[in-house]
């Protein structure tokens, strides 16, 4: 009998040795491939790491490339330390989690009630709640000025960054979907300032030693730095040839938000926790409640929605299966970390180039048709849309700063999305089309699997459109940057007419010994106030044109605003003497038009300048 039972163990645990090895060799293989075809391409993959689970074990794990090329370091999933970008924000949630389990946090409460010192400008006060952090829907404004110091020693507090740096709400909390990295850095100083020790402490004592995560962490030590990954660029030189840049060791200010430096086997022990329901080596994390309440939908614009949101966790509904997952991405930074929870299987990738994107959405791919087989795609039906020109319009994406001076990026760049309709049930956006198939709010990619929800207002009038994982607003007329443009080249085509006019002048007053037409004071600051503003937008073409705000407003950017400021300053100035000159007879009338049409293109530039927060010194 005890033989029996020897033997029958014996082939028990060859059996699962066999299973475990075919499940390896199933995800080995498709990844291998990925990889190599990348590896060998033109623009080509400098290396990555990957790591695939179940609950309980370690189904698969590789390192590919190089970590570091001038070294010859390759990737290894157990000693390469990698950046994670955003996918910290998984971090930052399952702190967050573990005090709503507690008690000490509710979701439902204002983030007022915990950090009764913060100070930000919110018109909707006590309406952002903690809830609203965790799904990207606390209507803050975004923006890229100061997210990172020059070195270590410059890096400020949580505390000092949530104090100083925290752009205002300025959309209705819980209406809007805009992805938020200071939502997460308010979760990060909320795990603080509840817990009472430091978010990288807590992190620490609650998360990484009881998960075995003994080479993560945040910080710039040397244990970390020595191992840790290069960060690379690709560039093209003038004989089309590929090459790699290494890209400057960053310092992020944004913790809790991106910065979280692990390896590929310590983020095998974090998914497995989760897929384990909260549970690792008889250490509790999180209850299964607690997951479960994560990974449902806590905000979408419509339950058919591919892309929704639940507590930090994305969700991505494919094929009627639900796939959570995180994305992260840096100068040299693609990661992801995906679980497959039906399968309970886990997926974490992380990258040291760009096309690192690439290979970890394919990667994904391949173990999503392994897990769950490929399917056929539906037959396009189109169905006509009889207020398809309601929808038709240009929009703004409401992720762009409103509130700083960045939103003239709105003027002198690309960012307006225009949709046009082709027939009356394909809609047109840049290089992709959409058709309807019976709602006629949503609209799906016809070669994709993208996805667009158009929304209404209390009206019934299309005012946004959104993908699930950005929001759009549709803009009224006068919001049109390329009227804008349209009126800023007339106006400084009439500054320089102007100019040419009293330059002219002046050199017949000479040759003809009379009055100087430009000892007039009107004139005279009418042309200062179009040089000023002429000498703001040459400025700024300046100063932005090799910028990065990552550490801040550089100095040289910062006196370009003061151009426009001046010539706000001189035009009551301007309007006095005008009404002055008006009165003069020996000014011609033609001439005296022409300065009040000067004076109205001053005016109009300022107001427009004004909408852009260009006066003002908007900087945070």
């Amino acid at each position: 009998m005890m033989k029996k039972i020897f033997i029958f163990i014996f082939l028990l645990i060859i059996t699962q040795s066999t299973f475990s090895q075919a499940v390896n060799d199933l995800f080995k293989n498709s990844t291998d491939s990925i990889f190599k075809k990348h590896l060998n391409a033109r623009e080509y993959l400098t290396g990555g790491v990957i790591s695939i689970v179940n609950a309980d074990s370690i189904i698969f794990s590789e390192g590919y490339g190089l970590a570091n090329r001038e070294n010859k370091i390759p990737f290894s999933p157990n000693n390469t330390t990698v950046q994670i970008a955003s996918v910290t924000k998984l971090i930052t949630t399952t702190a967050l989690l573990q005090l709503v389990e507690s008690g000490e946090i509710d979701l439902d409460k204002p983030i007022d009630y915990y950090l009764k010192d913060l100070s930000y400008k919110n018109p909707f006060k006590n309406k952002v709640l903690v809830n609203h952090l965790l799904t990207h829907i606390a209507g803050f404004d975004d923006r890229s000025n100061f997210m990172e110091s020059k070195t270590m020693n410059d890096i400020p507090t949580l505390k000092e960054y949530a104090e100083s740096y925290i752009p205002s709400v300025i959309w209705e909390p819980g209406k809007y979907f805009n992805y938020s990295n200071y939502s997460f850095l308010l979760g990060a100083y909320l795990v603080a300032t509840v817990s009472g020790i430091t978010y990288e402490q807590y992190v620490k004592n609650n998360l990484l030693i009881p998960l075995e995560m003994n080479n993560s962490g945040f910080g710039y030590e040397p244990r970390v730095l020595n191992n840790l990954m290069e960060r690379y660029r690709l560039r093209e030189n003038q004989e089309n040839e590929i090459y790699t840049q290494k890209a400057d060791t960053k310092y992020t200010n944004l913790l809790g938000v991106t910065g979280f430096k692990t390896t590929a086997l310590d983020m095998a022990n974090f998914m497995m926790m989760y897929l384990n329901n909260g549970v690792f080596k008889g250490n509790r994390i999180l209850k299964k409640e607690t997951i479960d309440e994560a990974f449902k939908t806590h905000f979408t614009y419509d339950d058919s929605m591919h892309y929704q949101q639940g507590l930090g966790w994305r969700i991505l509904i494919k094929n009627g299966i639900k796939v959570m997952y995180h994305y992260g991405d840096d100068t040299g930074v693609e990661s992801s970390l995906v679980l497959f929870p039906d399968k309970k299987i886990g997926l974490f990738t992380a990258f040291n180039n760009p096309v690192g994107y690439n290979v970890k959405t394919e990667v994904q791919e391949a173990i999503f048709n392994k897990l769950y087989g490929l399917k056929e795609k539906p037959k396009v039906k189109y169905v006509p849309i009889e207020s398809i020109d309601k929808i038709t319009g240009d929009y703004f994406y409401m992720n762009d700063s409103h509130t700083t001076f960045e939103k003239i990026g709105f003027l002198l760049g690309d960012r307006k999305i225009s949709i046009e309709s082709q027939g009356d049930s394909i809609l047109e956006i840049g290089n992709r089309s959409y058709y309807n198939s019976g709602n006629p709010l949503i609209f799906n990619q016809v070669e994709g699997d993208s996805q667009i929800k158009f929304i209404t207002d209390e009206n019934g009038n299309i005012s946004n459109y959104s993908y699930g994982t950005s929001t759009y607003r549709k803009i009224k007329g006068w919001e049109d940057p390329s009227i804008h443009q349209k009126i800023l080249l007339v106006s400084i085509i009439v500054f320089v007419l102007i100019f040419l006019t009293s330059l002219i002048r002046f050199i017949i007053s000479k040759f003809k010994k009379k009055p100087q037409i430009n000892k007039s004071s009107a004139l005279k600051f009418i042309n200062l106030n179009g040089l000023l503003i002429i000498l703001f937008f040459v400025g700024i073409g300046i100063a932005t044109k090799s910028i990065s705000l990552d550490f801040g407003v550089p100095l040289g950017l910062k006196a370009v605003f003061i151009f426009p400021v001046l010539a706000v300053v001189l035009v009551p100035f301007s309007i006095y003497y005008l009404f002055k000159e008006l009165q003069k007879p020996n000014i011609p009338v033609w001439l005296k038009g022409l300065m009040v049409i000067d004076i109205i293109a001053i005016t109009l530039c300022l107001m427009i300048l004004n909408n852009y927060n260009i006066i003002g010194f908007n900087f945070i």
